[in-house]
């Protein structure tokens, strides 16, 4: 016989990665979520800043999940959970995956003009996405000599 190490459910699961680390502000974003010590638990879940909803196990590397969606854009902390979310990793551990929520309406894939909410989750990894800006409230015009 073959002795393999795989994880088991009681097992906490340590997120590394997402397959898309930007999603709508909306939710419904079906997503792979990858790390170490995914065991087929009863009832595998993720957490996306807090809020724990129901997943699928994949494989002992993989559990998806669909965002929950958030009211505001903003980076949130991804865990993952073997057993119906009582059990996640803790910050301590050193490592944290972030997803951003990006405002649905900020989404413009370039083709018409409209923004493409609903698809954003599926179309970020072809397009080239860029936003934001840096503000400095108390800077004026450089000093003339």
């Amino acid at each position: 016989p073959t002795l393999a190490q795989k994880a088991i459910p009681p097992m906490i699961p340590c997120v590394l990665g997402l397959q898309h680390s930007v999603g709508p502000s909306d939710g419904s974003c079906p997503m792979d979520v990858y790390g170490w010590s995914v065991a087929d638990g009863l009832a595998p879940a993720c957490s996306f800043g807090g809020r724990v909803i129901q997943g699928t196990y994949v494989d002992d590397k993989t559990v998806k999940c669909e965002t929950p969606g958030h009211v505001s854009p903003r980076y949130v902390n991804v865990l993952a959970s073997n057993d119906a979310g009582s059990q996640f990793t803790s910050s301590s551990v050193g490592k944290e995956v972030k997803h951003l929520y990006m405002e649905s309406s900020l989404y413009v894939d370039g083709n018409g003009g409209g923004a493409e909410a609903d698809t954003v989750c599926k179309d970020l990894p072809t397009r080239a996405v860029t936003f934001g800006g840096w503000f400095c409230p108390k800077c004026g015009p450089p000093a003339s000599s």
